[in-house]
């Protein structure tokens, strides 16, 4: 039956769930985090583009700061602090932003496998439908998981992938 497919394969997605590894540590380790990050974003910036607009926005604040006070390392302390935080805190604004999107077209999706697999149609062409069919963030990742499944993966393994890249407690398999 449809329900004993859905529940064989959410145990074969558990048992092969790969524990994640931390990065190696240093500036590599800080750099791979940023590049998640900036992927959970959905914004499609690179390490590039968001170094060019931390530079930018230091640049700017420093040079306003030093024409309004005068003192140059103030203007050097702002500029940094805002150079740095800024797009740090826009950033995590927008990848809250897209995880409530998700969050709230979750439940669509999860219905939508049900319904395809009760009515007898295959776990990726449910999962198809799924990408093509809704709209946002659920739909982008879900069209990753299958096009991780055209070439080649596993289903688990695409799942997996998109688990680690969300983090979120609702797209957990454990």
């Amino acid at each position: 039956s449809a329900e004993m497919r859905v529940e064989s394969q959410l145990k074969k997605a558990i048992a092969a769930r790969q524990p994640r590894t931390s990065a190696a540590g240093g500036m590599q380790g800080h750099i791979a985090a940023l590049a998640l990050r900036l992927e959970r974003s959905g914004t499609g910036w690179t390490l590039r583009r968001y170094g060019q607009a931390c530079f930018g926005i230091g640049v700017v604040v420093t040079g306003i700061a030093l024409m309004q006070t005068g003192a140059p390392v103030l203007a050097l302390v702002l500029g940094i602090l805002f150079g740095l935080g800024l797009p740090h805190m826009v950033v995590g604004s927008m990848i809250k932003r897209r995880l409530n999107a998700f969050n709230a077209r979750f439940p669509d999706a999860l219905e939508l496998i049900v319904r395809g697999l009760r009515s007898g149609l295959p776990v990726g062409e449910t999962l198809n439908v799924i990408a093509n069919e809704i709209r946002g963030p659920v739909g982008r990742e879900f069209r990753t998981v299958v096009d991780g499944i055209r070439i080649g993966r596993s289903m688990e393994e695409a799942l997996q992938a998109v688990a680690d890249r969300l983090d979120m407690a609702e797209f957990q398999f454990t």
